[in-house]
């Protein structure tokens, strides 16, 4: 299954060598190795420096080393927006008429479950269907009470678009079950 969303440990990044007239890849190399969310790569290659040979390019790892692993464990949350991000609008992300965003919240407590981090980030439904549901804008300093699981464990996500500005590469990304503002 396509995994590159949710990153984790079976997703690495691979970068490819086109032929010279872009009809194939005349190879691929593995550039990371490692249990970090690795999903969503750019590669930026300066034209005028020599092309590295495959057997160079290959990295153990790119992310530091206790990278938060996924758990199964559902968590209860209090959370504040820490900041303002745009609302994608249906014909944003079409031709998906379903997507999520993912937001960074500053953890105010955590009422079931563990999490020691002091930000988590949660993706939460913006449109379905086409259209931009009521609860999709979450504007800086709300807060919101979530019901918490792993993206990675909700399989039924595959393949919905998902939204997300943040850097926080850093964090396991959560799945929004269930809001109370």
């Amino acid at each position: 299954a396509n995994k590159i969303r949710g990153g984790g440990h079976t997703v690495e990044i691979h970068v490819g060598r086109f032929s010279a007239d872009y009809s194939h890849v005349e190879d691929w190399v593995q550039i990371t190795r490692n249990d970090a969310p690795d999903f969503y790569p750019d590669v930026w290659i300066d034209p005028a420096a020599a092309v590295p040979s495959p057997a160079n390019l290959v990295m153990d790892s790119i992310y530091p080393s206790g990278v938060s692993s996924i758990t199964a464990t559902p968590l209860l949350v209090v959370g504040r927006v820490s900041e303002d991000v745009n609302i994608p609008t249906p014909l944003d992300i079409a031709p998906y008429r379903n997507g999520l965003l993912a937001l960074e919240y500053d953890v105010l407590e955590v009422i079931e479950g563990a999490y020691d981090e002091t930000t988590i980030l949660v993706a939460h439904w913006i449109i379905r269907d086409a259209k931009v549901i009521p609860t999709a804008e979450r504007l800086v300093g709300t807060t919101v009470q979530m019901s918490l699981e792993p993206y990675a464990a909700h399989q039924e996500l595959e393949g919905e678009r998902l939204v997300s500005d943040s850097d926080r590469l850093d964090l396991t990304l959560y799945y929004d079950t269930g809001s109370v503002p």
